[in-house]
């Protein structure tokens, strides 16, 4: 897990390997006078070839945040765009499947997912499951 923005609040990686309402938690930094964001990214390995991929993400936040989901393109070196929402309290989850995974996979098999939310108050982003399927 790579904190690029906010605090991790210690939770361990693994509470992000199921759906329980068990999360792991960033504490949003301040950005400016009017701003807070928590921006992370969770990275799983798989080997072999692939015919498609599925990434699944589901969380919440402790208050009404911008929610935006990316998965990071290995061939352009940047992060697209998956899902863009308002987040809250209640969990939310968000799937995307490609046919191509070439691009969002590395020499190494490394998949990458980022969660950034940001809201005008204090919060913390919390999430529930990250999960990357690979199918060959």
């Amino acid at each position: 897990m790579t904190v690029l923005k906010g605090t991790a609040v210690g939770d361990p990686v693994s509470n992000l390997a199921s759906d329980d309402g068990v999360y792991y938690r960033v504490a949003a930094a301040r950005v400016n006078s009017n701003k807070y964001a928590a921006n992370w990214y969770g990275q799983a390995t798989a080997s072999g070839s692939a015919s498609s991929l599925t990434v699944t993400y589901d969380g919440a936040s402790s208050a009404s945040t911008s929610q935006t989901v990316y998965v990071y393109d290995f061939a352009t070196s940047s992060w697209q765009q998956i899902a863009s929402s308002t987040s809250s309290s209640a969990d939310r989850s968000f799937t995307w499947t490609t046919g191509s995974p070439a691009a969002y996979r590395s020499s190494s098999g490394a998949m990458r997912l980022r969660v950034y939310q940001s809201a005008g108050q204090s919060f913390q982003s919390r999430g529930d499951l990250v999960s990357f399927a690979v199918q060959s």
